[in-house]
């Protein structure tokens, strides 16, 4: 049965919750006003400090684990990158909107949808060290949740809020 293994408050509603596996080690995270760690499965908690931001979501480089990116969903949009597992954070891309889903394919690039911003993309191809920006997403596609296909890393699918339509880009996210 379901118990719970972690005593955090998450303001979210069901499916933006912050939680993020890294794909090479028995670690969880959870990102609420802080980035928490749990080696054990969850049994025990480690606070990696406090990134001045009220909610944000997480997610792990499947290329390199160490590097982890985080946006803010409370304004002013910005996010956060850290090369150390969480040790250390920095801010990587500013003067967005909030409320992005970050993804990584399976190569490390990373990709923003910047939602109500002219649902533009921003793409990085270092790990969120440098960002550029990409074209324009469909018209009326306010995109806030980005997905890499894991068999081929230029196919994105990509999804606005609830009720929206689900498109596809087949080069990386350019068109």
């Amino acid at each position: 049965g379901w118990e719970q293994r972690a005593a955090v408050n998450i303001p979210y509603r069901l499916g933006s919750a912050p939680v993020a596996f890294d794909p090479s080690a028995d670690k969880i995270y959870l990102g609420d006003e802080t980035v928490q760690r749990s080696s054990d499965g969850g049994d025990n908690w480690d606070s990696l400090g406090e990134l001045g931001t009220a909610r944000l979501r997480l997610v792990i480089d499947p290329a390199d684990p160490q590097r982890m990116v985080v946006s803010a969903v409370d304004k002013p949009g910005k996010v956060l990158r850290s090369p150390d597992g969480g040790k250390t954070w920095k801010i990587a891309l500013e003067g967005i909107e909030p409320g992005g889903w970050l993804a990584f394919d399976s190569s490390g690039a990373l990709i923003y949808p910047n939602p109500a911003g002219g649902g533009r993309y921003f793409r990085s191809v270092d790990g969120g060290a440098t960002w550029e920006l990409l074209g324009e997403s469909p018209p009326g596609n306010e995109a806030r949740q980005l997905l890499f296909d894991p068999s081929d890393p230029q196919t994105v699918w990509s999804a606005g809020e609830c009720g929206g339509p689900l498109y596809r880009s087949q080069d990386g996210g350019l068109t």
